[in-house]
């Protein structure tokens, strides 16, 4: 009657029954009325046979001379109770379009006109006397409470307000009881002026820190210009060997002053230097003239003494070989006066050849000479090059050994030239091989990515000296090549590094192979031991082909020397660990450090510790077959496994790793959940399988999820397991869901 709108309806005096929320007609005492609320056609009345409402409920009777005297009467509520049929439980309704149009069931049915439908109550609330009395009285109880609780409320209220009166009064006393404010006036007086000193004096003293800060930063600023200054200078900035540095400078200050009181005398000494050259060449010139004349001699002297060989030759000579003689001069004479024109020809010759060849041989030797000039002018700009500052460094040169020619004599200049080929040898030999694809194009781009590669207050820029682009950065402190500059960068970093090597080893020593190191060993110890435990649960596991697994957690086979000795040493826990063992344990994780620093120089000090001691990048995990033979394999593509089997086998890893790993969890958290899922489960794996890897997650005591399209789950080792079936018709939008219960032996539906 709920359900159908009987119960809540009103009805009128004329025994129509109203809808309570939109006053449509259900039903008259002498007919039935559609879901719409139209009047069927009256003359219908009670219910000819069978049972109807009228036989089960009775209106209420009310005393005659009540004010709460019905406007309706009672005949013309059992008039509406006897339109309406009782259909016993179980029974079919009437037929549409039959007698009764109205109608009601025990079990919950209904029918009025042609709406029908169920409901189901668990008791009875409105209808029937007991009923009414128990609604009643479960109402008075309710307002009881609520009139208890309201009560508690105004109670503790009233106590609040209670309380807030009696405070009221006790501020108001105290404030009638306030001493007089005169001496509080002065004291509040006093408190201000004190207030105003302090803030004097918090004013000067912030001031008096803004100029302290000023003049540590000025100090700052002026310390790095001196340093810079300094390092430009090649000067050192202890002032220890700065003194030393100034008396070596005041020494060679003397020195200069000698040298100079030297060159002062040198005019002097010079003055006297035409007249001794004149008097030099005049008797060069007078010795030259005797050697002259004691050549004429010389050739006189020869000659007399020819002929005086001839005349010794012809005393005692016959006439005939005077004659002979004669003749024989007579002979050689004509010949020579024959032959003195063709000599004087050949001599002419001879002496044009000459003077040729003198004309050659002197241009020869200027070409030489101006050769030579420009070789030495070019090694001159070579020598000027390599000082500039930063040049060999950014060329990679040491400086060469032939560099300097203050050893040779300026007028040396074959010994200049081979000075010059040294030094050019060096320089060839030092140098990378050239590249084509330098230009001023890429130079000045260079400059300008690295300028705005540069911090704030330094900036680069481009410029040329003796034909050579310089690439210069400008600091407070001036302008620096570029290779100088980096080169006092690498200093001052290979400095950092060297305090920051020295802090490491403070660290190592006081942490590192401490509370760190003992984390280490304990995290490795429980490693091995998960494994441990991980194989003792897969050495009773095996497939339905007879398959185990076996994990095998070793260092990795390309790890490096000292991987392999911190895995070792920290094996050995620290008050076990002697001290040469705690110094190689410290150098290998130095230099584990300093090869991840290396790598990545960017990252911070923490990245490189976190990488460089993740013990986990240190192993590596494999997994061992064995078949039903007990023969062991390596877990890989040449195993020879079908993709069930390698699945099976994933299953049985994956299975053990989380029982061993919930295990270890629960030793701190004994009430962690020990749950997994899978998505798809046990898919290409067969039949007889399913059971089993369900059976071992059981045996584990793991809760698990799963998702599957054929998988039911409903295998005997499993004792209890709550099944959900999604369907989905095409032609319908959304999924229908089944719930099933299995309990080990059937499975059940819970709810449609």
């Amino acid at each position: 009657m709920e359900a159908s709108g009987l119960l809540d309806g009103w009805l009128a005096a004329d025994g129509v029954l109203l809808d309570p929320l939109t006053r449509d007609t259900l039903l008259t005492a002498t007919g039935t009325a559609t879901a719409t609320g139209t009047p069927s056609a009256p003359g219908t009345g009670p219910v000819g046979r069978g049972a109807s409402l009228a036989d089960v409920l009775r209106p209420a009777a009310v005393p005659p001379g009540s004010r709460e005297a019905p406007s309706v009467s009672a005949e013309t509520v059992a008039a509406l109770l006897a339109s309406i049929a009782v259909v016993p439980s179980g029974m079919p309704a009437p037929a549409a379009g039959g007698r009764p149009h109205s109608w009601v069931s025990a079990d919950g049915r209904w029918g009025l006109g042609v709406s029908s439908g169920a409901h189901r109550k668990v008791s009875s609330e409105y209808v029937g006397a007991g009923v009414r009395a128990e609604t009643r009285r479960r109402i008075l109880a309710e307002l009881a409470e609520r009139i208890d609780r309201l009560t508690a409320e105004l109670d503790a209220a009233t106590s609040a307000v209670e309380a807030l009166t009696r405070r009221r009064d006790d501020l108001r006393a105290l404030r009638r009881a306030l001493p007089r404010g005169t001496s509080l006036d002065r004291a509040w007086t006093a408190l201000d002026h004190a207030d105003v000193a302090v803030e004097s004096a918090r004013r000067e003293l912030g001031e008096a820190r803004a100029r302290a800060r000023d003049a540590v930063a000025e100090a700052a600023a002026l310390r790095r210009r001196v340093d810079a200054t300094a390092r430009a200078a090649d000067l050192p900035t202890d002032p220890d060997r700065l003194d030393e540095a100034i008396t070596g400078f005041r020494e060679f200050g003397g020195e200069i002053d000698q040298l100079r009181q030297g060159l002062a005398e040198i005019p002097s000494l010079t003055e006297n230097h035409p007249a001794l050259v004149t008097t030099f060449e005049d008797r060069l010139a007078d010795a030259q003239a005797a050697a002259e004349t004691a050549l004429v001699a010389r050739e006189r002297h020869a000659e007399a003494a020819r002929e005086l060989a001839q005349q010794e030759a012809a005393i005692g000579a016959t006439e005939q070989q005077l004659m002979d003689a004669e003749a024989d001069a007579t002979r050689r004479h004509t010949e020579a006066r024959t032959a003195i024109p063709t000599a004087e020809r050949a001599a002419a010759e001879a002496r044009d050849a000459l003077v040729r060849a003198q004309e050659r041989r002197d241009q020869a030797l200027a070409d030489r000479a101006g050769q030579e000039q420009v070789v030495i002018a070019s090694g001159q700009a070579l020598r000027t090059a390599l000082l500039l500052g930063g040049l060999t460094d950014a060329a990679g040169l040491e400086i060469p050994h032939a560099l300097t020619e203050d050893d040779l004599a300026p007028d040396d200049v074959r010994a200049r030239l081979r000075r010059l080929e040294e030094l050019a040898r060096e320089v060839a030999g030092g140098l990378a091989a050239a590249r084509l694809d330098v230009s001023d194009s890429l130079i000045l781009r260079r400059a300008q990515e690295l300028g705005a590669a540069l911090p704030g207050g330094l900036d680069a820029a481009v410029g040329e000296r003796d034909g050579i682009k310089m690439v210069e950065v400008l600091d407070d402190t001036g302008s620096h090549a570029v290779a100088i500059f980096a080169s006092r960068i690498a200093t001052e970093l290979a400095e950092a590094r060297t305090r920051l090597s020295d802090r490491e080893q403070d660290v190592f020593r006081r942490f590192l192979l401490g509370e760190l190191g003992d984390s280490l060993t304990r995290q490795l110890t429980a490693a091995r031991q998960l494994v441990a435990d991980m194989n003792d649960v897969l050495a009773e596991v095996r497939s339905s082909h007879g398959i185990g697994v076996r994990l095998v957690w070793e260092v990795r086979g390309d790890a490096d020397a000292d991987t392999r000795a911190a895995v070792e040493l920290l094996a050995i826990p620290s008050g076990l660990r002697t001290p040469a063992a705690a110094d190689r344990l410290r150098e290998a994780l130095q230099r584990l450090i300093e090869a991840e620093r290396s790598d990545d120089p960017s990252a911070g000090y923490a990245a490189h510790l976190r990488k460089a001691l993740d013990y986990r990048d240190w192993h590596t995990f494999d997994v061992r077959v064995t078949d039903a033979f007990g023969r062991e394999r390596r877990l890989g593509p040449r195993t020879g496994l079908s993709q069930g089997e390698q699945r099976v086998v994933s299953y049985l890893v994956l299975f053990a790793a989380a029982a061993a790993h919930f295990t270890s969890l629960a030793q701190n958290e004994p009430r962690v959940p020990r749950m997994i899922l899978l998505d798809d489960a046990f898919a290409k794996v067969d039949e007889p399988t399913h059971a089993k890897l369900l059976e071992l997650l059981v045996d584990l005591d793991l809760d698990f999820v799963l998702t599957s399209e054929r998988l039911w789950g409903n295998a005997p080792a499993v004792p209890s397991l709550h099944v959900y079936e999604c369907l989905r018709d095409p032609l319908v939008r959304g999924v229908a869901t089944l719930h099933y219960e299995w309990n080990g032996r059937r499975m059940r539906l819970v709810s449609p």
